[in-house]
């Protein structure tokens, strides 16, 4: 039999009407039994206690569901504040799979969480010692990223939240704001996680002061324990890195900016990349335009004892003019940090461009010839220790008349 047009066209009518007039009730329908459900599936998948409020369900993107307010609680051996909430001025929506749904199972596809509060809260002291036989706690994300529950969890994604870091009942001063996660489970076993972050830094005692942004990607491994990721520090002023690390900015500016890979077990992340410093100069000159120093940098992390160290590298069995060393310790709770500036042979002219941009005043066209020798510490607590010397070192001003030692007596 022989369909005619008119009769495809009126089938195809009657459904695209039927579908319109479903996406329009879905948000008014009684979803209170599917709330439940919901509720129910999110303890299920978080492995936490769920309160939900003005739960709605909608077909225009899809299937999902969105609620008003909702608070994610905490494993009570933790800690008692929430995991995450999400009050009136975020969101909150929840997308089921398809086909379970057509079969009448619901088993979440993703989360996402706009403009939410999220702790990261760790049982225990912030950071363990190599060798202490205490009890090293545990983070409340743990339970979420379990190997048995791999393959049911959903995906996670954040959007312009803030992220809290605690150690047992203490919240750290850092913070991230304006940040957006996305978190997705292994596709399969020993694939890892997709872990995507970009965020910015600040600290609660800054008046909600972003300090910089970073972006971060790439995967995080269970069995056992690592990772292989990106690290990207956009251009961030030298004095909002110091303000992040001490509370208070510096009187010297510039900006800094990186290219990092991390790569291995989390107790001894290998690091390796480029660090760029830039514009570097006293805060109350102008910067110099186009002077940069790329350094090319590798070094460890240690997240058990929160332990950083870089240092710039150069070619296998030669020894650098400069060398750079940083060394952070505890530093999500009480940070300790410290840098060194080794010079060898190092031709002193650029040194005289840098104390010109630092403010230093130098008679024109005054020329500095040699290298220096030398090293210098400058710690967190403000103690600045060191010593430097010169070899083959000529002052000239050319055009200039001989100096009367006489009348410098």
């Amino acid at each position: 039999m022989r369909i005619r047009p008119r009769t495809i066209l009126a089938f195809a009518g009657t459904v695209a009407a039927s579908l319109l007039i479903a996406c329009i009730a879905a948000p008014h329908l009684n979803v209170d039994q599917f709330g439940k459900r919901l509720q129910t599936s999110l303890e299920r998948a978080l492995g936490r206690k769920v309160e939900l409020s003005q739960v709605h369900f909608s077909l225009f993107k899809g299937p999902r569901f969105s609620v008003g307010s909702v608070t994610i609680h905490e494993d009570p051996g933790i800690g008692i504040e929430p995991i995450a909430y999400v009050q009136d001025s975020g969101s909150f929506e929840v997308v089921p799979r398809l086909l379970p749904l057509l079969r009448g199972r619901f088993v979440i596809s993703s989360i996402l969480l706009d403009g939410a509060s999220i702790n990261l809260t760790k049982s225990g002291p912030a950071s363990i010692s190599p060798g202490d036989s205490g009890d090293p706690g545990r983070w409340n994300f743990a339970s979420f990223v379990n190997r048995s529950v791999m393959s049911s969890v959903p995906a996670i994604h954040v959007r312009n939240s803030r992220i809290n870091f605690k150690f047992g009942d203490t919240k750290s001063v850092f913070y991230l704001t304006e940040t957006d996660l996305d978190i997705a489970p292994p596709s399969s076993r020993g694939k890892g996680w997709s872990v995507y972050c970009s965020a910015k830094p600040a600290r609660t005692d800054r008046s909600n002061q972003a300090l910089g942004s970073f972006t971060l990607r790439g995967r995080w491994f269970l069995a056992p324990e690592r990772v292989d990721m990106d690290l990207v520090l956009d251009r961030t002023g030298l004095g909002e890195i110091t303000a992040l690390l001490r509370g208070q900015p510096g009187n010297i500016h510039g900006t800094v900016s990186s290219r990092l890979h991390l790569g291995g077990p989390i107790h001894n992340i290998g690091i390796n990349g480029r660090l760029t410093i830039e514009d570097v100069h006293r805060w109350d000159l102008l910067p110099p335009k186009g002077q940069g120093w790329p350094i090319d940098v590798m070094g460890t992390l240690n997240l058990t004892s929160q332990q950083l160290e870089l240092q710039s590298s150069s070619a296998a069995n030669t020894t650098p003019p400069l060398t750079v060393r940083f060394r952070a310790t505890d530093y999500m709770a009480q940070p300790h940090w410290a840098v060194a500036v080794s010079w060898n042979r190092f031709p002193a002219a650029p040194l005289m461009d840098l104390a010109t941009h630092m403010g230093a005043e130098f008679p024109p066209k005054l020329k500095v010839n040699g290298t220096m020798d030398g090293a210098i510490v400058y710690s967190g607590e403000g103690s600045l220790q060191g010593q430097l010397g010169f070899h083959n070192a000529a002052v000239t001003i050319p055009d200039s008349r001989p100096s009367d030692s006489s009348r410098l007596m």
